[in-house]
């Protein structure tokens, strides 16, 4: 994929390539895929999809993320009382 300019895309900034599979419905085989995957690719700065499954814990996907915090920062403003939030974002977000 081509660099852009979208502060939560995985090409945010420079070039990239995706590898997308498809999952199995047991979830405990997935995880264990998921790992793998992402331990393999751990050496080449590699971006989780927000559309995706991974198992990256929030602290790492928000170092991965250079404009992470501009985009945490308005949940609070615009959506002070979480109305528009699920566990996911929480959990990666941290609205304030």
């Amino acid at each position: 994929m081509a660099a852009d300019d979208l502060w939560l895309s995985p090409a945010h900034e420079r070039d990239c390539v995706a590898f997308h599979f498809t999952s199995h419905p047991d979830a405990a085989a997935v995880a264990g895929a998921v790992e793998a995957v992402e331990q393999a690719r751990s050496a080449f700065a590699a971006r989780s999809h927000w559309g995706k499954v991974f198992a990256m814990a929030p602290e790492a996907v928000r170092e991965s993320y250079p404009r992470w915090e501009d985009f945490r920062r308005p949940l609070g403003e615009f959506d002070p009382a979480g109305k528009f939030r699920n566990e996911f974002v929480t959990r990666h977000f941290h609205a304030e």
